[in-house]
């Protein structure tokens, strides 16, 4: 996964992170993922285990954040795996973003934080 890490400015309202879509798996399960380098882009509260066998570093659930996807919004949490790889749970959001606005290898998922609990999610074709 490439993304492009922002040196300790994550956290900030208004900053925005860039995730590459460079997994055809990404488009066909209409998901992406946010590498581990963003995890201070989220509040902490907000990530929860991807499953069993993450909950020994994470909760079950986390507290809920909004995003707003243009077409659709979500509130959710954050799926988290021990590895710190994170997408928000909400696939329905994730998946009609991605889908109807064609999005292929390449462009880039841009997310920016908008609120101390909320995310707009752009595409940027590449």
């Amino acid at each position: 996964m490439e993304s492009f890490k922002l040196s300790g400015q994550e956290g900030l309202i208004g900053t925005t992170i860039q995730i590459v879509i460079d997994k055809e798996a990404w488009l066909t399960r209409n998901k992406f993922e946010i590498s581990s380098d963003f995890v201070g882009f989220i509040p902490k509260d907000a990530l929860g285990a991807r499953g069993k066998a993450d909950e020994d570093k994470y909760p079950a659930r986390g507290v809920p954040v909004d995003f707003d996807y243009g077409i659709v919004q979500s509130k959710c949490d954050i799926a988290t795996r021990s590895s710190g790889v994170m997408r928000p749970r909400d696939n329905s959001g994730m998946s009609k973003f991605l889908k109807y606005s064609n999005a292929k290898i390449g462009d880039v998922v841009c997310i920016t934080k908008t609120g101390e609990r909320s995310f707009k999610i752009a595409l940027v074709r590449r």
